[in-house]
């Protein structure tokens, strides 16, 4: 078999696969996000605090690792639309633990606010990141209302969650 045909091989076994590697992520995602909403906000937080001490795992950012990025973003959407289906709010912390089971990495200080705009879809009628909160306080991060601002959400806090957790519940 010459080198063309064998490319020609790999790219059918992969086209073949990608069906069953898609469900499969799927399934994972769907365990994911029913593990961590089964904690709840204060375990996952204080699941989260332990890995953001352990110097043994690498931290995870947009720059440096784009790839597990994309990942981390992914599997922080799943969880914050999974909360929306619930009609709940989802914690910072809930977030980076979605995060770090995707990727192995923590998220830093400075990008749980990346993270969380990052969950949104241009494409949706809804903030989603609205119904993201500190568990402390069970509100959202400052930065929450200029990046609404800036993308066209006004509404009071209140009307942005209905919103939400009406388009992701219809």
């Amino acid at each position: 078999m010459n080198r063309e045909e064998r490319i020609a091989k790999a790219k059918q076994m992969a086209a073949e696969s990608a069906p069953e590697r898609a469900r499969q992520r799927e399934r994972e995602e769907a365990e994911r996000s029913a593990r961590i909403a089964s904690m709840g906000p204060a375990e996952a937080n204080r699941a989260a605090y332990a890995l953001h001490s352990d110097s043994s795992i690498p931290w995870l950012g947009p720059v440096g690792t784009p790839h597990e990025w994309s990942q981390a973003v992914a599997a922080a959407r799943n969880v914050t639309i999974e909360a929306a289906r619930r009609r709940q709010t989802i914690t910072y912390g809930e977030l980076r633990l979605a995060a770090y089971e995707a990727t192995g990495m923590k998220v830093g200080h400075n990008q749980y606010a990346e993270l969380a705009m990052n969950v949104n879809d241009s494409n949706e009628s809804c903030l989603l990141s609205s119904i993201i909160v500190k568990a402390d306080t069970g509100e959202p991060g400052a930065g929450l209302y200029p990046f609404a601002r800036r993308s066209g959400f006004d509404a009071p806090l209140s009307t942005l969650r209905r919103q939400v957790w009406d388009h992701f519940t219809a």
